[in-house]
């Protein structure tokens, strides 16, 4: 049997939906959904996510609204609507046929139980156990799935990531109760949390407490007497202290620094002066990105056009380090530290290469960089632009030769959610006509990622930590006209789309890297 391969099976699913996988890849999907909870789990989020894209009752509500008179554009109308029908039917008929070859077929040998999870109620994963752990899921290790059901913790930590980003750490005595992926229980015990943009919302239930989170890192301490303090250590949370009748009959916003105890015995809600003995997230130990000088070699190897390693700058100025050309500039908020390009969560910014970029586009190119998201967000982020000569005056238009970004859980355009997308459009082009590659693999926050972006004359290539995601075919067309190149931002106007998290190591190609050399770029850095 094959081993789970995240990039594989994403791939087999999507043939499996576009209905034209072949026979093969029908007998390799099978077989995984047999054998990998992995495979099973990935199967049943992307399909649900594609069935409600697909069922999404806007799009007869826009049609309706805009052409109700045009009668010629009844059929595909009804043809979107039949497609759907047999990807629900397709969709279907497979879960059947794999509950049939699961459960009603007679085996010779006995199938192996590999979780205890129902895969479609996993709310969140085992990320850190500590040593003097003793709790009600002694047998769960590091990386097993976690449902709805409550935790008990009588010594020891635990950390847990949900799908949605969001992180929790337990600290015992303590009680945790995991509702669902917006919403949980503390009946006791100490907390902490992380919760990017993508949970914001998220809410803790206390003895006749509500802990609303905002986007933030806050710490939740409850007794068993039903006292709840809450101390914010970034962002903002809402306390508020619950009535009778089950709503809120107190609240208080709270912001970095901010404290307060919410008692459940005397109905009050008062400032805490005291906040000592909160726990706090641990720092990832990825938070800064360590480069040998293997790396730097391999990338030198290459001839890079530009390579910006942002270990110096000059009053905003960052160098190249190939040429004395394509200095960058640092814009807006956008910043320097340890090594690193960074762009802080609620702050805009980007770095610009105002520079004409000459014949970036004549054999094709290629974009590599290192990128840390500080979280999963809610709208698109760009990570990098070739966009027209010449600054935009008031609302014209910006035409982008190619930008490189990640993705929401879902946006205008369909893919797999949280996504590493790459688009070209030639002649460069404002929003229309552009040809997208996705890499079909989700971004985590706090995590680096070794990324390059190619488009060649015929294809468009997404690697990641040094392996092929994706490519897509196509005409692409090429040009000697030349480009500035935008970091952040997708141009001077596209700030909506800014990113929040690190880069580092930027390298610019006017050719398309081989597979091997972006291989040993990644594997250089793994070198002592």
């Amino acid at each position: 049997m094959k081993e789970f391969n995240e990039t594989r099976t994403q791939h087999l699913i999507s043939a499996l939906i576009d209905e034209n996988i072949t026979s093969e890849e029908m007998n390799e999907l099978n077989e995984l959904l047999q054998h990998s909870p992995e495979a099973l789990d990935m199967y049943l989020s992307i399909t649900k996510i594609d069935m409600e894209m697909h069922q999404d009752s806007s799009l007869l509500s826009h049609y309706s609204e805009t052409k109700p008179q045009i009668k010629e554009d009844l059929p595909e109308t009804v043809n979107r609507l039949k497609k759907s029908l047999r990807l629900f039917q397709l969709v279907a008929a497979f879960l059947i046929a794999f509950i049939t070859i699961n459960y009603l077929v007679p085996r010779d040998q006995p199938i192996k139980q590999v979780v205890n999870v129902d895969s479609d109620l996993v709310l969140a994963h085992v990320l850190k156990v500590s040593e003097d752990i003793e709790w009600s899921k002694a047998e769960t290790k590091v990386g097993d799935p976690i449902g709805k059901e409550v935790l008990i913790i009588q010594k020891g930590s635990i950390n847990l990531k949900y799908e949605n980003g969001a992180e929790i750490k337990l600290v015992g005595p303590a009680e945790y109760k995991l509702n669902d992926q917006d919403s949980a229980t503390l009946s006791y015990g100490q907390l902490a949390a992380r919760i990017p943009e993508a949970a914001q919302g998220f809410t803790i239930d206390a003895p006749k407490a509500l802990i609303t989170d905002l986007g933030t890192e806050f710490a939740l301490n409850v007794n068993k007497q039903g006292e709840s303090k809450i101390f914010v250590y970034e962002g903002e949370v809402v306390g508020a202290l619950l009535g009778p009748d089950g709503n809120t009959l107190k609240h208080s916003n709270l912001y970095a620094k901010d404290a307060v105890s919410i008692d459940s015995r005397s109905g009050t809600l008062k400032t805490l002066k005291d906040t000592k003995n909160f726990i706090r997230m641990a720092e990832s130990p990825e938070a800064w990105l360590h480069i040998n000088q293997a790396y730097v070699d391999a990338v030198h190897s290459s001839d890079p056009i530009a390579y910006w390693r942002f270990n110096a700058e000059d009053k905003g100025l960052i160098p190249n380090e190939m040429s004395t050309s394509y200095s960058g500039t640092l814009m807006g908020e956008a910043k320097v530290e340890k090594g690193s390009l960074v762009f802080d969560k609620g702050t805009k910014g980007s770095f610009v290469v105002e520079e004409p970029i000459q014949n970036i586009n004549s054999q094709g190119h290629s974009i590599e960089m290192w990128v840390k998201p500080l979280e999963r967000s809610k709208r698109m982020m760009a990570l990098a632009s070739l966009v027209a000569l010449g600054k935009p005056k008031n609302n014209q238009t910006v035409k982008h030769l190619a930008y490189f970004g990640l993705t929401p859980q879902r946006s205008f355009n369909r893919h797999s959610p949280y996504d590493f997308w790459f688009a070209s459009r030639f002649p460069a082009r404002s929003g229309n006509y552009g040809v997208n590659c996705y890499a079909n693999q989700a971004y985590k926050g706090q995590q680096w990622y070794h990324l390059v972006c190619i488009k060649n004359k015929s294809s468009l290539d997404i690697y990641v930590n040094g392996q092929l995601a994706n490519s897509v075919e196509h005409d692409l067309g090429s040009g000697d006209k030349p480009y500035q190149f935008f970091v952040g931002q997708m141009d001077y106007h596209k700030q909506p789309w800014q990113l929040h998290g690190s880069v580092d190591e930027i390298a610019l190609y006017d050719r398309p890297l081989s597979a091997q050399e972006i291989e040993n770029h990644y594997q250089s850095i793994q070198k002592k």
